[in-house]
């Protein structure tokens, strides 16, 4: 006993495949697309940083208040804050996440 669902399923089956084999490939424009948006940024970013790099005063004493933050804030992620949680549970967050989750709540 033959089922009519089932060739209409294997008919439509068939009829997916024959589209798909037909269709069009454009892997090389994918490629070359793909290429750009990523090649382009990277390229961008390189001039800005060569460019601005130089511009920098890296041993000057306004730049101290810079690296000290920058070492705080890298300390501070290795050591993440505990939380106490009302069911006597306690987790653990970041100083980044600390700082985006008090900004979400203002």
């Amino acid at each position: 006993m033959s089922d009519g669902r089932a060739a209409a399923d294997l008919a439509t089956a068939a009829d997916d495949d024959a589209l798909l084999t037909s269709a069009p490939t454009h892997g090389r424009a994918i490629a070359i697309y793909t290429a750009a948006i990523v090649v382009a940024p990277m390229l961008l970013w390189a001039a800005v940083t060569a460019t601005e790099l130089t511009r920098i005063p890296w041993g000057s004493w306004e730049m101290v208040s810079r690296y000290l933050s920058a070492v705080l804030l890298l300390l501070c992620e290795l050591r993440p804050l505990l939380l106490a949680r009302s069911d006597g549970e306690t987790d653990g967050i970041t100083v980044s996440a600390a700082g985006r989750i008090s900004h979400q709540a203002s």
